[in-house]
């Protein structure tokens, strides 16, 4: 495991680098289940995930070294639990901007999780809420975005950028 601090915003300030890992969200949720706080902002990438997760259960396969597969973590504790669906149409939006001066047009939300380029899916987010009471204590964001892989066994992916 590889600790980067660097200057900027508050996401990224603190990175860990894995060079393997079941899942970025687990990794994220363990690592908040243990008694030392972690900032708002960490990100967890990997190099290799082997038990990726997507909405309703389903497996997010990944090549090792050929996808972005990371996590951040947010305290979105001015959130009510009933406006959750913000965090997802924030997020979603974000990768859109971020990918859009890079891909054009043919980029597109798939709502509520999937980011497509033309018929051919990109990647994904799965985001898990931990909460408090009536607000959001805790934001997983997980996200896994397709680089250099060029098959998969679900889904009809883009080819590598």
């Amino acid at each position: 495991m590889q600790n980067n601090i660097f200057s900027g915003l508050f996401v990224g300030q603190n990175l860990l680098t894995l060079k393997e890992v079941d899942s970025t969200n687990n990794f994220l949720k363990k690592l908040l289940s243990n008694s030392k706080p972690v900032p708002e902002g960490t990100v967890i990438m990997a190099e290799h995930q082997f038990a990726g997760r997507g909405q309703q259960n389903n497996q997010w396969h990944a090549e090792p070294g050929k996808n972005l597969t990371f996590s951040v973590l947010l305290k979105p504790t001015f959130l009510a639990v009933a406006d959750q669906f913000d965090l997802t149409r924030a997020i979603s939006l974000a990768v859109y901007d971020t990918l859009c001066p890079i891909l054009g047009d043919q980029l597109k939300i798939k709502w509520p999780n999937d980011i497509y380029y033309g018929d051919k899916k990109l990647g994904g987010m799965l985001i898990e809420n931990l909460l408090q009471g009536s607000v959001i204590k805790n934001a997983i964001i997980g996200l896994g975005i397709n680089i250099n892989q060029k098959t998969s066994p679900k889904a009809q992916l883009m080819q590598p950028l």
